[in-house]
């Protein structure tokens, strides 16, 4: 019965980790994603019932990234709570990140990175920055903005 799972657990800042969160609570694998979850419909590895994908993917009008953002309600959409394997995400926003050759060579023998584009070294400090900053405030922000958009309307 499920339509969603995503198989990397959300991750949540410092203080989201230590506030209660009654969704989260119980000794399940799975818990019911929140309706706020701001990249709801992630991609990175999950397991999708094919036809709410199909779904999904006539409802969404505009790019990768808006469709991380798509929700259907009343689908029953659920994360892990805990990692099930070693995941690493290489791919931000259409590039490379600047460690993704590396990993590819100690996992597959081979750093070839294809015609894609590569964020350049110079982009490891901004990485820092943002981890830092997420694990301060996690999706606050996002969060806000998303209150601020529905108060103010279209």
């Amino acid at each position: 019965g499920v339509d969603y799972l995503r198989m990397v657990p959300v991750e949540r800042s410092l203080l989201g980790g230590l506030l209660p969160n009654r969704r989260m609570k119980g000794g399940d694998v799975f818990w019911p994603l929140p309706v706020n979850e701001p990249y709801f419909s992630s991609l990175q590895v999950a397991l999708w019932r094919r036809s709410h994908l199909e779904e999904m993917l006539e409802s969404c009008s505009g790019s990768i990234w808006s469709f991380e953002h798509l929700r259907i309600p009343g689908r029953a959409c659920f994360a892990v709570r805990e990692p099930l394997f070693d995941y690493q995400h290489v791919v931000e926003k259409g590039q490379w990140q600047p460690y993704a050759a590396r990993l590819l060579e100690e996992h597959a023998g081979d750093g070839e990175m294809g015609g894609r584009a590569s964020l350049g070294p110079e982009r490891s400090l901004f990485l820092v920055w943002q981890k830092f900053k997420f694990l301060l405030f996690g999706y606050t922000f996002l969060r806000l903005r998303a209150i601020m958009g529905r108060r103010l309307g279209p």
